[in-house]
């Protein structure tokens, strides 16, 4: 749904969407622990669309909240907290991780383009290709990975909805972060340190006859 709509009641969006939760939970199931998936809550979210949600979360076997933190703070939180409470309850299930500590960089990127965003393979530029013969003759090629990607979609392309499948993952450049012990993967055009709407609130801050104004 375009960004200003998606507050509007629409069953066939709802069900259409469904598929970015199974991915998401599909994703979560590779590490061991149990899942709680938390709905944050809106006045206006019809109920019927909500129950979607929940009978969706019980197919797949996952723990199912909403979330009225924001509106009224911890009292809202209370539900979600005793999910969590129950899915902690019994033997924990041991922790697996997406890729070996030691495994190489590009085996690491290639581990979580293909077993968390679903792709099926990864492609490097020229530029990446270059990147990563430098880290490696610097001997950093065994650092775990960031990698910077549109949070729209799960392939690098902000335009694809929903869960595709066999797609490529174009890697442009590997950005060695030395000091921090990472080295950062960037897909497609991406700003690495985002944090901003698109009107920030910096515009509207001024100096008017010696006092700050627009803080508030």
């Amino acid at each position: 749904m375009p960004l200003p709509e998606i507050g509007n009641p629409n069953m066939e969006a709802l069900k259409k969407g469904l598929c970015n939760l199974d991915a998401h939970v599909a994703n979560l199931k590779q590490y061991g622990p149990k899942i709680v998936v938390a709905i944050n809550h809106f006045y206006n979210d019809p109920q019927d669309e909500l129950e979607v949600l929940r009978q969706r979360c019980a197919e797949l076997g996952v723990r199912f909240a909403l979330s009225d933190a924001f509106a009224l703070g911890g009292k809202g939180a209370e539900d979600l907290a005793r999910e969590v409470l129950a899915a902690c309850e019994g033997e924990p299930k041991p922790l697996t991780f997406c890729y070996p500590a030691d495994a190489h960089v590009l085996e690491k990127v290639q581990a979580v383009a293909t077993k968390v965003y679903g792709a099926g393979k990864v492609t490097l530029s020229d530029a990446a290709r270059k990147d990563l013969k430098a880290i490696e003759a610097l001997g950093f090629e065994k650092l775990p990975v960031c990698i910077a990607k549109t949070p729209l979609s799960l392939t690098a392309d902000p335009k694809v909805m929903g869960a595709p499948k066999g797609f490529e993952l174009p890697v442009q450049r590997f950005i060695l972060n030395a000091g921090a012990g990472f080295v950062v993967v960037t897909t497609g055009a991406i700003m690495r340190m985002p944090g901003l709407p698109k009107t920030p609130a910096a515009y509207n801050i001024d100096v008017k006859d010696g006092k700050i104004t627009g803080l508030a």
